[in-house]
């Protein structure tokens, strides 16, 4: 993934990174320019989408494991009490 604007040391691990072009008080981006940092921009998005829903699925599967562990420390509970129970009877 060679298209995150924010670690600008990229050049170092890609020979051609693709960083967006800047406008600066002096040179206005040309259309070309816009054209080059919207397929940039693209790009990212999709980047940014399998890194976001990674995230999601990791915190479904956390929620998954906690409420499986949840109910079975409660049926754990039943069975233990239950099991009290009935030796002192």
């Amino acid at each position: 993934m060679d298209t995150d604007t924010r670690y600008q040391g990229i050049a170092k691990l890609h020979a051609k990174p693709s960083l967006p072009r800047k406008k600066t008080k002096k040179n206005p981006l040309t259309k070309e320019d816009k054209a080059f940092n919207r397929a940039i921009s693209s790009e990212r998005v999709l980047d940014e989408n399998v890194i976001a829903s990674s995230g999601l699925l990791s915190a479904l599967t956390l929620l998954l494991l906690f409420t499986t562990l949840i109910c079975f420390v409660e049926v754990w509970k039943e069975v233990y009490y239950e099991r009290r129970f009935l030796k002192s009877v």
